[in-house]
């Protein structure tokens, strides 16, 4: 296996975010690699593409209003792992659609593996990925290991949102 230098960790403050960091980080020390956390965060679904434009005039309290919450609880997160004993290079919150900007930033990063958090709930005869992982994994040039929490982690993460 090729020696990892660089580990992208796409987050969303889930159960299974912190178990991706956590394996993320074992990684990471592990080949001595550099760690940076990503969290994309996405306006409300009542917000359309088109009204964000300036042209459309969406009001700009609405886009720094949510910019704001995502920087916020990205440092929340990243000050609890730290405090935890993960070193982490570098933490952002970038708008866009997230598998998109994740697999953007993981090519313009030079990034040798994306490591995400997934939900992954049964439905159907199979148990599915998460969409955003999902399409991570669909996209991705590089190899991304998806994390999932156990059962009991994964129901106390849902209960506490």
């Amino acid at each position: 296996m090729t020696k990892l230098k660089h580990i992208l960790v796409a987050v969303d403050f889930s159960a299974a975010s912190k178990v991706a960091l956590d394996q993320a980080a074992a990684f990471a020390r592990f080949d001595n690699a550099a760690l940076d956390i990503l969290y994309v965060w996405d306006l409300p679904v009542f917000v359309t593409e088109e009204e964000v434009s300036e042209k459309a005039g969406l009001p700009r309290s609405v886009i720094d209003s949510v910019s704001h919450f995502a920087h916020d609880a990205l440092e929340t997160f990243t000050t609890q792992a730290r405090m935890g004993g993960i070193a982490i290079r570098n933490a952002r919150a970038l708008p866009g659609k997230p598998y998109r900007t994740i697999v953007e930033e993981a090519e313009r990063g030079g990034y040798d593996l994306i490591v995400i958090g997934a939900h992954g709930r049964k439905k159907f005869a199979r148990p599915l990925l998460g969409s955003v992982a999902e399409l991570v994994v669909r996209h991705a040039r590089c190899p991304v290991l998806v994390a999932r929490p156990q059962p009991e982690a994964a129901a106390a993460g849902e209960e506490a949102r």
